[in-house]
């Protein structure tokens, strides 16, 4: 946190000295792994169209900045992975590609996976970790050296019948008032704007089940039962 802290100062500063004071956020690449499947959506084209994705919901993000939230939906008994990565610019025209940092703030929650690394073309595992669906919890040493940087977060989970999982991606040049309780930051050492990173998991729980239907025999067989028991009633009363 006290990295985190420093370089938002010097970014600062180095705005205040003619940097550039207000950077221009661009999406690379993203991709996803729900269930096993690897979905790569900008470097290499369509492997999977996220359309075809059953309960994926990218209405709310923008693709041409990388801020937003992407929403995935599971309603179905059993394990469940759902991973996002993403591959931003910040500002590239000033800064180039290679200045960037990943830092994380506070503690993942049960089931939660995180990474921030190099996306590969030259160093870093963190493209092959999202294509098998398993991030390995932590950061690249950006301090002794500032590179291309990406990120990637993802939930395991496991539904019981009737049980439904909302998982909610969310990237944001601001964090939210009520702070998550674990977050990544990309920042770039010649740009002051950063990109927030953080999810939330939400498992709505099996209800009752529902009441047993009566058929209509047996609901004739109960309102026979009924007049016999008036009947009896009458004949005690007599």
């Amino acid at each position: 946190m006290l990295k985190y802290t420093f370089r938002v100062a010097l970014v600062t500063v180095l705005a205040s000295f003619g940097f550039n004071a207000h950077a221009t956020l661009a999406l690379f690449d993203y991709g996803y792994n729900v269930d096993g499947v690897f979905t790569n959506t900008l470097q290499e084209g369509f492997d999977v169209d996220p359309s075809t994705i059953a309960g994926l919901d990218e209405s709310g993000f923008d693709f041409f900045t990388g801020v937003g939230s992407v929403t995935m939906t599971f309603d179905t008994v059993g394990a469940h992975n759902f991973v996002f990565f993403v591959d931003h610019e910040i500002d590239q025209a000033v800064s180039g590609f290679t200045n960037e940092f990943i830092d994380a703030v506070g503690t993942p929650e049960a089931g939660q996976s995180y990474e921030g690394d190099e996306p590969g073309f030259v160093f870093g595992d963190i493209y092959d970790n999202v294509a098998i669906g398993a991030l390995d919890n932590s950061l690249n040493d950006f301090d002794l050296f500032p590179e291309d940087a990406s990120m990637a977060m993802g939930f395991d989970l496991m539904l019981a019948a009737g049980e439904v999982a909302v998982i909610t991606m969310t990237l944001a040049e601001q964090l939210p008032s009520m702070l998550p309780s674990f977050y990544m930051v990309q920042s770039d050492e010649l740009v002051s704007d950063v990109v927030y990173f953080w999810a939330t998991l939400s498992i709505t729980p099996a209800g009752p089940p529902p009441p047993t239907p009566v058929t209509a025999p047996a609901a004739l067989g109960l309102l026979m039962l009924g007049f016999l028991a008036l009947g009896q009633r009458r004949r005690l009363a007599r």
